[in-house]
């Protein structure tokens, strides 16, 4: 059996009550739309800044981001559960919150297929939703196989330079075990990057040297850095061949990178984006 999964089921057999929550707390924007896509989203009272998706998500009380979660925000809420990756914190907020009697539960927080699936069939546990999870992994493998029919097709895999920006200083390209290099894989192109794990800074230099066929970024990387027209006037990005072509794609930050139950049309979506526009 996959180790996460393991200790993700583990952790579930703590909880046993956990079915029985109707005032719950989600944490982490891919927990929080597993959560509403197995059809708990009317019992979520309050969530974290990460969680964007469903949109009606964004009008709950906020408790803070994953990594820095507040205290007093999450108990005041009165959730009977509190349900977040493995990565939130900080522990001695997670540690209060526990005193007063509020159930919290941990799931597998990866971005790789396996851990989206293991994070579908543990919340289906958690929730008794089980039938529902069933039918959710049943739709991600019906995408998952018509991406790989389709990636045998490929002839010549397009290289793909994903860019994380916050601000038009803050810019990063992503290398290996990223959730931007799984769904670049995913639709058939190459990382322009490896060699490195997760992100490392954008330089004119590195930019050259990847020689990108495309650009792809976030909606809100994209405002970060003023606009789809300054996007070309990054870091070395004249001098690549995403740049001759104009080839850029933009996607929603969490559809693309929160490796969540749509993540499968999320890389049908960016496969369409690099090989059928072309055409």
């Amino acid at each position: 059996m996959n180790k996460l999964l393991m200790v993700t089921l583990g952790l579930i057999s703590t909880l046993s009550s956990a079915k029985d929550a109707r005032r719950l707390i989600t944490i982490g924007g891919n927990v929080s739309e597993t959560a509403c896509a197995l059809g708990y989203c009317e019992n979520i009272v309050a969530t974290d800044s990460s969680s964007l998706y469903p949109n009606s998500l964004t009008k709950l009380p906020q408790v803070g981001y994953a990594r820095s979660l507040n205290a007093e925000g999450l108990i005041a809420q009165k959730a009977d559960l509190v349900l977040a990756t493995a990565s939130a914190g900080p522990d001695s907020v997670i540690e209060k919150v526990k005193v007063t009697g509020i159930k919290f539960q941990a799931v597998d927080g990866g971005i790789t297929v396996d851990a989206a699936k293991a994070r579908i069939t543990a919340l289906g546990d958690i929730l008794d939703k089980k039938a529902e999870a069933k039918n959710l992994l049943q739709d991600l493998d019906k995408d998952l196989q018509a991406l790989q029919m389709r990636r045998m097709e490929i002839k010549t895999p397009l290289k793909v330079m994903f860019i994380y920006a916050r601000g038009a200083k803050v810019l990063q390209v992503s290398g290996d075990h990223t959730a931007a290099a799984s769904m670049i894989e995913l639709a058939g192109g190459k990382n322009a990057f490896t060699g490195f794990n997760e992100y490392k800074g954008l330089t004119p230099e590195a930019a050259v040297a990847a020689a990108p066929d495309v650009i792809l970024m976030t909606k809100d990387g994209i405002a970060g850095v003023g606009g789809l027209e300054a996007v070309w006037k990054l870091p070395g990005l004249a001098m690549t061949p995403a740049f001759q072509k104009k080839r850029l794609v933009v996607m929603e930050d969490l559809f693309l990178l929160g490796m969540g139950p749509r993540l499968g049309k999320a890389a049908l979506q960016l496969m369409d984006e690099l090989y059928l526009a072309r055409k």
